[in-house]
């Protein structure tokens, strides 16, 4: 009797000895989880604040273009333009994306745009394309170069666009070819009298 009272004993101690340690394991995994969760979320935040900071700079420099920006969709709808677009077309940004050139342009200025952007999703780079476009009611002269986007895998995903309005540029060099004929004119009238 005496013995299995002590070999009871031993037992119901060295349960408590193992379930006491099994407590102090489980408190050591909770607490090093938990840092550890702490520590991913530390991570996340300043992952998160980094990303904030290059998107601020990104949308700060987009701002200040005064050339149109846009990216247009593989399939043609345009998913940002800058305020400098918007400016041009008229309308506010938001009303901008999510359209196509179709919608927003006409289709004579839609199939213009089709066939760069084709040239461009296919890879080859579309660049100093000189067109002319009727934005609100006056006649631009601009230059657009075009350049795919593609994903981590190498797949197409759409189109980056930059026009600058050289309109008057334009406009200054045929104001400057209008004053050199006359000039010549000028001359040729002179030598002939």
């Amino acid at each position: 009797a005496p013995l299995r009272q002590f070999a009871m004993i031993v037992l119901i101690v060295a349960g408590l000895v193992g379930l006491a340690l099994a407590l102090a394991f489980a408190a050591f995994w909770w607490r090093r989880s938990n840092a550890h969760q702490q520590e991913l979320a530390l991570q996340y935040r300043d992952l998160a604040a980094g990303i904030y900071r290059q998107r601020r700079l990104l949308e700060s420099i987009t701002n200040a273009m005064q050339e149109m920006l846009c990216l247009k969709t593989s399939d043609g709808h345009y998913a940002y333009v800058n305020p400098a677009f918007a400016d041009a077309v008229g309308k506010p940004a938001d009303d901008i994306v999510g359209h196509t050139a179709v919608e927003l342009f006409g289709s004579d200025v839609a199939a213009q745009e089709a066939a760069s952007d084709r040239r461009a999703l296919d890879g080859a780079p579309v660049t100093a394309e000189n067109s002319q476009l009727e934005l609100r009611g006056r006649t631009r002269h601009l230059s657009t170069s075009k350049v795919r986007v593609c994903d981590e895998t190498g797949r197409t995903t759409g189109l980056v666009t930059v026009t600058r309005d050289e309109s008057e540029l334009v406009e200054q060099r045929l104001r400057h070819e209008r004053l050199i004929r006359a000039t010549v004119a000028a001359l040729i009238r002179a030598v002939e009298l």
